[in-house]
């Protein structure tokens, strides 16, 4: 199962290709088009997407992905993020203010025991 925040170009294209090589997918963005995109993906792969609407620079809406993702899929066993350039190092080494930067959005993996 892997875990993709994205609703065009190549996020969509990741997205995509996880759900070919058969993995179930949970997608995640900001914009109206997340479940389109959702809706395309399955259609051609056959595979099962979860969109989720949010706004991934709030702990609170990572929190819901987390517990959809967790509920629908039983975990999660990769996340790509697709919101900017991630600082090097594990989830469980960046603190919250680091995370909270503009250009690092994807946090709160750790619950779902993932690594970088």
């Amino acid at each position: 199962m892997g875990w993709q925040t994205t609703s065009k170009g190549l996020g969509k294209a990741k997205a995509r290709q996880f759900a070919r090589e058969g993995a179930k997918v949970a997608i995640c963005a900001r914009s109206q088009l997340i479940d389109t995109t959702a809706a395309e993906i399955a259609s051609e792969t056959g595979t099962e997407v979860l969109s989720l609407r949010v706004d991934v620079s709030s702990q609170a809406d990572i929190e819901r992905v987390i517990n959809a993702t967790v509920e629908k899929f039983g975990g999660s066993d990769i996340l790509v993020t697709n919101t900017g350039d991630p600082p090097a190092g594990t989830f469980d080494d960046i603190n919250l203010v680091t995370w909270k930067t503009p250009h690092w959005h994807c946090r709160y993996f750790s619950p779902l025991g993932g690594k970088v």
